[in-house]
């Protein structure tokens, strides 16, 4: 989607294409976290990077979109939001097991 051609960018509905780069790196952060295949904080460094060179890339390919540092200030908003989403998740599951263990020896 992040390489999309112009024409097939949404334009109808203001904002649109900011909550498009919001979604998906809230997507692709949520997703990298759920594979732990790296540290969340080596993971979101990456996605970082990442959206700093489509942004690039969108300026210098032929696909006639520019770069746009607002659509970079999108793309973090959705990670930090995954980020955010993430650590209370994480929060809740470490609170649990010690709930449930409390739980269990009760009995």
């Amino acid at each position: 989607m992040l390489f999309s051609p112009a024409s097939q960018v949404p334009t109808e509905v203001p904002l649109s294409d900011k909550v498009v780069h919001a979604l998906i790196f809230f997507s692709l952060a949520v997703t990298a976290a759920a594979s732990r295949l790296a540290p969340i904080w080596v993971s979101s460094l990456a996605l970082v990077f990442y959206a700093g060179a489509s942004e690039v890339l969108q300026g210098l390919l032929p696909i006639g979109r520019d770069g746009d540092v607002v659509d970079f200030a999108a793309d973090l908003v959705g990670l930090f939001l995954a980020l955010a989403v993430i650590a209370l998740a994480m929060s809740f599951t470490r609170a649990r097991p010690a709930s449930a263990d409390k739980a269990q020896g009760s009995q």
